[in-house]
C-alpha cells in the first residue's frame, strides 16, 4: 500500500529503526518474554506484543506487568528476560531486504542512521554479527543513552535528536525518510515531521496503521524512486 504519490517528497537522508526492521530481534525478544511469563502461567499474546513494540523498555514491561497481571515488578521482568536475551541476541538475523537496501543507499551516498529504543550495550550486542553493514551508518542514536532525550517513542524526541547528528545539518525534517515496523515508532517519526515508511508485523491490524507516508510488507517491496532516490538495478 502506498500513499498518493503526488504527496511524496524527495528525501536526502534515511533513518532506520533497528528491532523488527533491520534485525529480526522481535522474534527472540518475544520468545524470551514468553518463557519468563510462562513461569507464572501467563502468555505474551499478539495484541500485547504489538502494544509494547517500539516503546522504551521500562514502559513496555510495565505495561506487560499490568495487562497480564504478573506477580513481579517491571524491573524483575526486565532482569529475567535480559538474562535470556544476552545469550540469544548475537544470533539475530537480518530482516528480508535490509542488507540490499542499506548497501544500495550507501552506494549512492545517501546518509543513513539508526534510531533505536535499545540501550547502547544491547545495540552493540545485536549488531555484532554484522559489523561491516552497520559501519555504513553515519551514526546510531540509542535513545536511553542520550541525556538530551527525555521521552521515548512515540514522542518525536529521539528522531529529532538523531537528525542533529548528521553533518552537514539537515534544513528540513521532511527531507528525512524514516523506516519503522511499530506503531509507536511510526508515530514518533510522524511527530518529528518526517516521512515514514511502515513495514509492520503481519499480526498488526491494518485498521491500527497510523497515518504514515506509505506501508509495505517487506523492505524488498520498497521503491527508492518513490522518494526521488536512485532506483535498484538488481532486477528484484
Amino acid at each position: 500500500m502506498i500513499a498518493n504519490e503526488k504527496f511524496l517528497q524527495p528525501v536526502t537522508h534515511v533513518i532506520f529503526d533497528l528491532d523488527g526492521l533491520l534485525l529480526d530481534t522481535e522474534t527472540v525478544h518475544g520468545e524470551c518474554i514468553n518463557e519468563v511469563m510462562g513461569r507464572f502461567g501467563k502468555q505474551l499474546t499478539c495484541d500485547l506484543a504489538v502494544q509494547i513494540r517500539g516503546r522504551p523498555q521500562k514502559e513496555g514491561f510495565q505495561l506487560l506487568v499490568e495487562k497480564a497481571n504478573l506477580p513481579i515488578s517491571a524491573d524483575e521482568l526486565i532482569q529475567l528476560t535480559d538474562e535470556k536475551e544476552r545469550k540469544r541476541f548475537p544470533e539475530s538475523k537480518l530482516m528480508p531486504g535490509a542488507e540490499r537496501l542499506v548497501k544500495h543507499l550507501h552506494q549512492h551516498s545517501i546518509p543513513m542512521a539508526v534510531c533505536t529504543s535499545e540501550k547502547g550495550e544491547y545495540y552493540k550486542l545485536k549488531i555484532s554479527k554484522y559489523p561491516e553493514l552497520f559501519k555504513l551508518m553515519h551514526h546510531a542514536t540509542c535513545i536511553p543513552e542520550e541525556k538530551e532525550i527525555s521521552r521515548g517513542k512515540p514522542h518525536p524526541d529521539g528522531y529529532l535528536f538523531c537528525v542533529t547528528r548528521f553533518n552537514p545539518p539537515i534544513p528540513n525534517a521532511n527531507q528525512v525518510l524514516v523506516f519503522e515496523d511499530s506503531v509507536s515508532g511510526a508515530l514518533s517519526g510522524i511527530a518529528a515531521g518526517m516521512q515514514v515508511v511502515l513495514v509492520p508485523d503481519e499480526s498488526l491490524d491494518k485498521s491500527k496503521y497510523p497515518n504514515v507516508t506509505c506501508a509495505i510488507k517487506s523492505l524488498f517491496d520498497f521503491k527508492p524512486e518513490w522518494f526521488h532516490l536512485p532506483p535498484f538495478d538488481d532486477g528484484i
